[in-house]
């Protein structure tokens, strides 16, 4: 998952990778210090049947996290991530979708959205 990511919030320096003790080495780690949303793109190219996500809320609960196939504006996935989950895997059906809109709707101040890269991946 991590080949052709690219990001701003995108971190492999230690300052950013650990969670719970954990270095995942390279992530998606949004913890800009305001209210936002926070997304970015995946592109399966309609390859693939599955996307397992790992996702962690920090600082606050993550109210909205959806999942769409961007091609045919179709919402996959739509949950609610809270702290108290830890890392919590989220599984899609993504059969067919060749570009995927991942994004956490209204982030508190404070709070942020970690996605390990090398844990996370399409089958």
């Amino acid at each position: 998952m991590r080949k052709g990511f690219n990001d701003s919030f995108h971190y492999q320096d230690p300052q950013y990778t650990v969670y719970k003790g954990k270095d995942y080495k390279d992530v998606y780690f949004n913890n800009y210090p305001s209210r936002r949303s926070a997304s970015f793109m995946l592109y399966p190219e309609g390859k693939y049947q599955k996307l397992y996500l790992q996702v962690a809320a920090t600082g606050s609960d993550i109210d909205e996290f959806i999942i769409e196939d961007s091609d045919k504006d179709v919402i996959l996935k739509s949950t609610q991530v809270s702290i108290s989950d830890g890392m919590k895997t989220i599984e899609v059906d993504i059969a067919g979708s060749k570009e995927l809109y991942v994004h956490a709707e209204d982030v508190q101040e404070g709070g942020g959205v970690f996605i390990p890269l090398t844990t996370s991946y399409y089958k």
